[in-house]
């Protein structure tokens, strides 16, 4: 079991084969960008630590002491997320909106370790006009007719776009 702890950089993790049990020491962190974890995801067979402004990439290294995960040092990312409750994970990828230190937010997707802009311009302005808001927006995906959707409800506005 993985836990974030609430305005850290750190990951908890549980006690090999025992949920109930958490060490001091088992715990890794998100350093190579440093700023707070808001969310994880689960991408294929490792997971993503979403900050605010930058993402990291851990897997599962079985190390013997301490926390058994390991960064992928060479599959961070540069944007972080926006809306925790918009996230959508599926069989082979994620989708969530994104925030930069640069400006400005955009949905994205993460195919393997490969970040894609999703968004179209009209859209990161019906995103970026949500203010703080958009910390509150929430997500979800949805595949019907062959098709695969990712929805997003912010305060006042519904947005989808056909992802496949």
């Amino acid at each position: 079991m993985l836990l974030a702890a609430a305005s850290s950089q750190d990951i908890y993790n549980s006690d090999v084969d025992n949920v109930f049990g958490w060490s001091t020491g088992s715990f890794v962190s998100a350093e190579m960008f440093p700023d707070n974890i808001s969310c994880l995801l689960r991408q294929n067979n490792m997971f993503l630590a979403l900050g605010s402004y930058s993402s990291e990439f851990f897997f599962d290294a079985a190390l013997a002491t301490g926390s058994p995960f390991e960064r992928n040092e060479s599959a961070a990312l540069q944007q972080g997320i926006a809306a925790p409750y918009a996230t959508y994970q599926n069989e082979k990828f994620c989708m969530f909106i994104s925030q930069s230190e640069s400006g400005g937010r955009a949905v994205w997707v993460v195919e393997g370790f490969q970040p894609k802009k999703i968004s179209t311009e009209f859209i990161e302005r019906i995103i970026d006009a949500e203010g703080t808001a958009i910390a509150s927006a929430t997500g979800f995906g949805l595949r019907t007719g062959g098709h695969l959707f990712y929805v997003i409800n912010l305060t006042n506005t519904t947005l989808y776009r056909d992802w496949e």
